[in-house]
């Protein structure tokens, strides 16, 4: 019996208990890790890369033994890079995924894999994540699906598209492919390591408090010191329990 709310209290019921929360931790990272494993859509994510120009930036250019070569200054470099967001607006509108929609629907990609699911535009759209790479003039196109050989797909697609489609609507810059998408069969998302983590955290925390709860909570006289912490009169002795 804890007559008295303290740390010490505490501390001695989550102790005694300790191999209850251990086991009931690693049975929550356990469900986390078959929950992620088996109850989750995995993820798969392939990209391309282009190379992003000012239309307007002004070159100059050196002779050399090779050729000409063009010097582009910070500010160009600065100027082309905040074009990114721009080709952002125009590659997730619902002209540009509608395209890619049509263009992987009916094979038009070349590649050696062909998906027949009919995608909408919004589910293009949410598939990608269009950004910067660094501070470089290097535009990354990221699609994330439920397939991978889809998500390859649908990257091709954008990446012989992309150019034809930024110009049609805006002619302040210009994209150039850099590199096209690769088969990744490696799942990104959901993470099972930090499923299992989060799990087993959220299970062992709250095997703690409902130790401490029961702990606080019972009432029972359990040995003399518990009798001496009730009543102000010495314990004299005590009897013994025998088995029969």
């Amino acid at each position: 019996m804890n007559s008295r709310f303290t740390l010490k209290n505490i501390f001695l019921a989550i102790y005694r208990r300790i191999w209850l929360i251990v086991i009931l931790s690693i049975i929550g990272g356990t469900i986390g890790f078959a929950y992620s494993t088996y109850y989750i859509e995995p993820q798969y994510a392939s990209n391309v890369t282009f190379v992003v120009e000012n239309s307007s930036a002004d070159y100059s250019a050196e002779s050399t033994e090779d050729g000409d070569h063009r010097q582009i200054t910070a500010g160009d470099q600065n100027s082309a890079a905040q074009l990114i967001n721009t080709y952002k607006k125009i590659l997730t509108s619902r002209y540009a995924c509608q395209q890619i929609a049509d263009k992987v629907y009916n094979s038009e990609v070349p590649s050696e894999r062909y998906t027949t699911k009919q995608y909408t535009y919004s589910q293009i759209a949410k598939m990608l994540e269009i950004k910067q790479d660094g501070d470089s003039q290097i535009m990354k196109l990221v699609v994330t699906c439920a397939s991978a050989e889809d998500a390859q797909i649908i990257a091709d697609a954008f990446y012989i598209s992309a150019e034809t489609i930024i110009n049609e609507k805006f002619t302040g810059g210009y994209i150039k492919p850099l590199d096209n998408a690769q088969l990744n069969k490696s799942r990104v998302a959901p993470s099972r390591t930090l499923y299992t983590l989060i799990c087993g955290i959220i299970v062992g925390m709250f095997s703690v408090i409902i130790v401490v709860i029961v702990t606080l909570l019972d009432k029972r006289i359990k040995s003399k010191d518990d009798i001496a912490a009730l009543c102000t009169i010495p314990v004299i002795g005590t009897i013994p329990h025998a088995e029969r």
